[in-house]
């Protein structure tokens, strides 16, 4: 016999399909969202290193021009020109130059292990850095970010922009993801829904049944002579043993009652739909933050950058007069060493608002969910 069945209704089970392609969407928008965090922490840890690379060359740069102010002070001093309390300056902040430097060479190689981490090298492994936020600062063009954004960037008093925060209300995998999940856990609700109503199936039995003996033998009565018979052996399948049936029809089943039980878990589930809805609004409230503080972060590190670079100007100007003057005998050494501490601050200064202004920038297009506009490719060698 052969028996089909085919369910025409089930409503846990339908529902349930639904949240399979649910849960599926809620996977494929995780990893997006991953992919789009983890480039935010590549270049987070690129810029960082670069910061850290160049403030040792600031560093190394202020050491050279101090060695060079402690030959010159211990020849004054040897000539009988200028009193060793002069050398004697000039070595002090020599050494402390000195224990700043190995204290940036150690961040340096710290800020570079932890972009190895980041990027999944074994930490182990030789890499050089080969470029640098001077360099990426060179290549900065805010009007492309502005054009590329697509809106103005000053929001109204402390809020951000509204049609920031819609683009990225539109472009978050994460926030589809908390809509997804309402969704999903409007079917879970669904399928504990289905336990209450009845499974309708069709089906179908076709039965071939048969009792056949051991002798299958039979007389045959010749049709021209009455008096005549013949010998017939019969198969063990012959139609005379056997007997066919077929029965079609719809089955109904139905749980009448559980004890409250499918109700009770039907009001959790509708528990579970409102949390997953006040969680969607929180994570809305979240990316407006988001957005809000990229953008401030963005406007804050190119204001700095523009006073830094007329600040950075000044100060290599004053540097060059101090060692003009220091030259012609009309300037002391500890004004040569404050202007050269200054110059070493005012790049170090526009260096940090360059890594904050490219760091807010990456910080902008996660909270968008979307590139704003190629920055420079991360540049590393493998020795």
């Amino acid at each position: 016999g052969l028996t089909i069945s085919q369910t025409l209704y089930n409503a846990s089970a339908f529902a349930a399909m639904r949240g399979a392609q649910r849960l599926r969407s809620i996977s494929e928008r995780g990893v997006e969202r991953e992919e789009r965090v983890l480039i935010h922490e590549v270049r987070e840890a690129y810029y960082g290193a670069l910061l850290a690379q160049d403030r040792v060359r600031v560093t190394e740069q202020a050491v050279e021009r101090t060695e060079e102010s402690v030959e010159d002070a211990t020849r004054l001093v040897a000539e009988g020109v200028a009193p060793i309390t002069q050398r004697l300056g000039s070595e002090v902040e020599l050494a402390n130059l000195e224990t700043e430097l190995v204290e940036a060479q150690n961040q340096a190689d710290l800020a570079l292990d932890n972009l190895k981490n980041v990027i999944g090298i074994p930490v182990d492994a030789p890499v050089e850095l080969s470029g640098s936020l001077e360099r990426l600062a060179g290549d900065l063009d805010y009007e492309r970010v502005d054009a590329d954004l697509g809106f103005d960037r000053i929001g109204t008093g402390d809020a951000a922009p509204t049609e920031a925060v819609e683009e990225a209300l539109q472009h978050r995998t994460d926030y589809e993801q908390a809509q997804l999940a309402i969704e999903l856990n409007e079917i879970d609700r669904d399928i504990t829904r289905g336990s209450l109503r009845p499974i309708v199936s069709a089906f179908a039995d076709f039965g071939y049944t048969g009792q056949v003996p051991d002798n299958r033998t039979r007389a045959i009565q010749d049709d021209d002579d009455p008096f005549s018979f013949e010998r017939e052996d019969r198969g063990f399948f012959d139609g005379d043993f056997w007997e066919s049936s077929i029965s079609v029809g719809l089955s109904l089943q139905w749980n009448i009652f559980d004890g409250m039980q499918s109700r009770s878990e039907v009001a959790q589930r509708d528990v579970e739909v409102r949390q997953a809805e006040i969680e969607k609004e929180q994570l809305e409230r979240g990316i407006r933050l988001e957005v809000q503080q990229a953008l401030k972060n963005l406007q804050a590190a190119e204001r700095r950058i523009a006073s830094q670079e007329r600040n950075l100007e000044n100060a290599e100007v004053n540097y060059e007069h101090v060692q003009a003057r220091l030259r012609e005998g009309t300037a002391r050494p500890i004004e040569e060493r404050e202007a050269s501490n200054q110059l070493d601050q005012s790049r170090l200064n526009y260096l940090q608002a360059v890594h904050d202004y490219v760091v807010a920038l990456s910080e902008l297009e996660t909270a968008l969910g979307r590139p704003i506009t190629p920055l420079e490719d991360l540049h590393f060698t493998r020795r």
